[in-house]
């Protein structure tokens, strides 16, 4: 089975491109962010502690993200394989996640994007908050203004969408995320890939495809193999 991780700083464009990665290759998202703003059953409703951190550009402790993902994987049916979007953002996150689901490879893709290209991105984005699709006013815009393309409902802007937030969520990310890019590169059962994201967002989709084509190849090709030696 496979595990696409796809990781980058925030207006990366990891919301548009999981959704595609989901629809093409037909796998579950699980998504950490998704997860602590829609209150589900894996979180305590009356928690306010978590919206006050993500509305500060805060990281969730560690325990509480690892409890949320066990819960996760043990209510979905993940055999097609599934993308973690948000999961890992630490090395002891990354250490949890190798031995929450046996048997899995991870193909690690991180969207590259300069600061700048962010904070253009940042200043005209949308969201559609029940369905998280993500929108943009100038780079992906809806088609009609304001309005979500498949129900019509409002578009809005996320608490935590601001210049000042945004700028401390990427400082944030980038401490973390060197760690954790060094440890996955030393672990067999991960393969690491880089994708420049400042291009437009049909030509990173299609260096999304070449690196998820190729491994989904290998991986049969593993699995047959293995089987032949039984």
């Amino acid at each position: 089975m496979i595990g696409i991780i796809l990781i980058g700083a925030p207006c990366s464009g990891k919301g548009t491109h999981s959704e595609f990665i989901c629809r093409r290759y037909d796998v579950s998202k699980i998504s950490v962010g998704d997860l602590l703003r829609s209150r589900t059953s894996l979180i305590d409703p009356y928690d306010d502690r978590v919206d006050h951190l993500i509305s500060r550009g805060r990281l969730i402790e560690d325990e509480t993200i690892i409890d949320i993902m066990r819960k996760k994987f043990a209510e979905m049916n993940c055999r097609k394989g599934f993308l973690l979007d948000g999961f890992p953002r630490t090395v002891r996150q990354a250490r949890s996640m190798l031995e929450l689901v046996e048997d899995v490879r991870y193909i690690l893709i991180e969207l590259m994007v300069d600061t700048s290209k962010i904070m253009d991105r940042i200043s005209g984005r949308l969201i559609h908050i029940p369905s998280n699709r993500i929108y943009h006013s100038t780079f992906n815009p809806p088609k009609k203004k304001g309005l979500d393309d498949l129900t019509g409902e409002k578009l809005e802007v996320r608490i935590d969408d601001t210049s000042e937030i945004v700028r401390k969520r990427i400082d944030i990310y980038h401490r973390c995320t060197e760690p954790l890019i060094r440890f996955c590169r030393e672990i067999e059962r991960v393969s690491c890939f880089k994708v420049d994201a400042n291009k437009g967002i049909k030509d990173v989709q299609k260096e999304i495809v070449k690196i998820l084509d190729r491994a989904h190849s290998n991986d049969l090709h593993r699995r047959l193999t293995r089987r032949s030696n039984l």
